[in-house]
């Protein structure tokens, strides 16, 4: 009932006198705790009332009606609406360290089952190391190449679809997909067309032009179709499909007939395998690719799959939804989304997983111009080294395993914080802010343990690794650095997945790029005096990245939460 002291309004009618009490418990299940005149008006507002609705009912304005509601607003508020406000968000662990720390192997299964398979076979998805120095060179260019054109992508539309598919908005879901294969198309005829201008007017061979093009295409379309797969978390189908497709890469590239292969160079015009080297040499790359595409149509399989239950898929109104909530009908055809917008929005995931990629890598390119044995052929303007490779390569086990840390520690707070957003009130900021610096701490000290535990046993195993690859004393070097600046790229890497978690992917998107130029810059210039120093400038670009963005993680502890909240305002 009415509080008895609340002021007169002599003129109110019995139905006016219900439409008050109706806001006013509208207003208490929306927000407890109301403290003030001026929140009952917003809160007023929100509901869509007006001076011309309420002086109907014989209020002089909208401040009138709020003043007579705020009187008895707490007889009519939820009991219990205060401790619910301030109750702590629990975490609900539904999964199991176990099952985490599988589902974090599952991600990396592509990396560790091709690694495994390199090394046992000398064969694997997009790489070998079988082939000739010129092929290997044209073929790990255009892997190099398809990578850096589709890892941007990935990132920003992969956001993009997650967002939309929780919220079931399967009209914005498709064109997502769309869009990120029109963007990697777009971007894969560009590449295509500036490396056929090249050969032509660098004069070199076709051949080698057309296996780095090859290569591009066929891991850039393989990413792009795995958007589905890893936004869905289709973990189990994907360790199957690489599982299967590996399997049959070995099966077919050792035991694919020869007579086969000599039908088929009946077709293939002579220049074309004198541009790639000797026949044999033909016949080495011929048998690797055929079992590379088997592998790629393997691989396509169940990307084909889930993209086309998706893009058949109809939205339908969830069940739950209360009454008053669920949409009168629904369907695919919504309001088309601007892309520009979208690309804006998402630039700094595009930017972080382009320049994240670079950080890495670039140095190995660098080691490809800068390789002594370039002036011996003459056929490309670099050369794959190996000597560079054989020591940088193995120490990037340790920011594997970084990753598979990070995605341990890091799911439940995605998850749970993530779902629990629309229950958190002001209050909550302290608990918030809590877990958020428990979850850093826990972090940053399982990356820098796992990190430099790694690197002491690749240091420790490093004459037994060499003599396993083939290395020498300056391959040996080589790993024994990068090794450390590994250690550097994965505590940078945990701090970016927090920064990303807290709304602040710019801060780490902005550290990449100038690591990008301290490694080219400053690699360029240690390469003049020989190859193996460009591994200085990876490590300094490390220590750079690591030590900037802990800083800013430190500096921004005690706003963890509102910089969290922050990306639901």
């Amino acid at each position: 009932m009415l509080n008895s002291d609340a002021p007169a309004h002599s003129e109110i009618s019995r139905n006016a006198w219900l439409n008050a009490e109706r806001a006013a418990r509208s207003i208490s299940e929306i927000q407890g705790n109301i403290s003030s005149v001026t929140d009952v008006l917003v809160f007023l507002e929100v509901l869509g009332y007006d001076d011309a609705a309420v002086s109907k009912y014989g209020f002089t304005d909208l401040t009138d009606f709020a003043k007579y509601i705020f009187d008895f607003l707490d007889f009519v508020s939820v009991p219990a609406r205060a401790e619910q406000a301030v109750q702590t968000p629990v975490l609900r662990g539904k999964k199991r360290i176990a099952t985490r720390f599988l589902e974090g192997l599952a991600l990396s299964f592509p990396i560790v089952g091709m690694l495994a398979v390199l090394f046992i076979f000398g064969v694997s998805l997009w790489m070998a190391r079988i082939l000739p120095i010129q092929i290997t060179t044209a073929f790990l260019g255009g892997v190099f190449l398809g990578i850096l054109i589709s890892e941007g992508p990935t990132q920003a539309f992969n956001r993009l679809f997650s967002f939309y598919y929780s919220q079931n908005n399967l009209g914005e879901v498709k064109r997502s997909i769309k869009r990120n294969d029109y963007f990697v198309g777009a971007a894969l005829l560009v590449s295509t067309a500036f490396l056929l201008t090249i050969s032509f007017l660098g004069n070199i061979p076709l051949g080698l032009v057309t296996i780095t093009i090859f290569s591009s295409i066929t891991i850039a379309i393989h990413r792009s179709s795995y958007l589905v797969i890893f936004a869905l978390k289709k973990l189990g189908q994907m360790v199957v499909a690489y599982s299967t497709a590996l399997t049959a890469l070995v099966l077919i590239y050792l035991y694919l007939p020869s007579y086969a292969i000599d039908q088929a160079m009946k077709y293939i015009p002579a220049s074309i395998v004198s541009s790639v080297g000797s026949t044999a040499s033909f016949e080495l790359l011929f048998r690797y690719f055929s079992a590379l595409l088997a592998a790629f149509a393997i691989l396509s399989i169940p990307a084909a799959y889930y993209r086309s239950k998706i893009m058949s898929s109809k939205t339908v109104a969830p069940l739950e939804a209360p009454r008053f909530y669920a949409p009168f009908n629904v369907g695919d055809k919504t309001v088309r989304s601007r892309l520009g917008i979208q690309l804006w929005e998402t630039l700094p995931y595009f930017i972080f997983g382009t320049f994240f990629f670079l950080m890495i890598f670039a140095d190995r390119i660098l080691s490809w111009i800068f390789n002594p044995f370039v002036a011996n052929y003459g056929l490309l303007p670099l050369e794959f080294n190996a000597a560079y490779h054989t020591g940088a390569d193995p120490a990037l086990i340790i920011l594997l395993a970084t990753t598979i840390v990070s995605y341990v520690l890091l799911s439940p707070i995605y998850e749970d914080l993530g779902d629990s957003n629309s229950k958190i009130t002001i209050a909550n900021t302290d608990l918030i802010e809590n877990i958020l610096q428990g979850a850093y701490n826990k972090l940053l000290i399982a990356a820098t343990l796992t990190s430099i535990s790694l690197a002491f046993i690749v240091n420790y195993e490093g004459l037994e690794i060499m003599h396993y690859l083939g290395g020498g004393v300056i391959s040996l070097q080589i790993l024994r650095v990068a090794s450390i600046g590994d250690v550097f790229i994965s505590i940078f890497f945990v701090n970016a997945m927090f920064l990303t978690l807290v709304n602040r992917v710019k801060i780490a998107a902005v550290i990449s790029v100038v690591c990008v130029m301290i490694v080219v810059c400053v690699g360029t210039l240690f390469g003049i005096v020989g190859f193996q120093y460009i591994i200085w400038a990876y490590l300094l670009s490390s220590f750079v990245a690591m030590l900037s963005s802990t800083i800013y993680c430190v500096s921004i502890r005690g706003n963890f939460s509102n910089l969290f909240l922050g990306r639901y305002v």
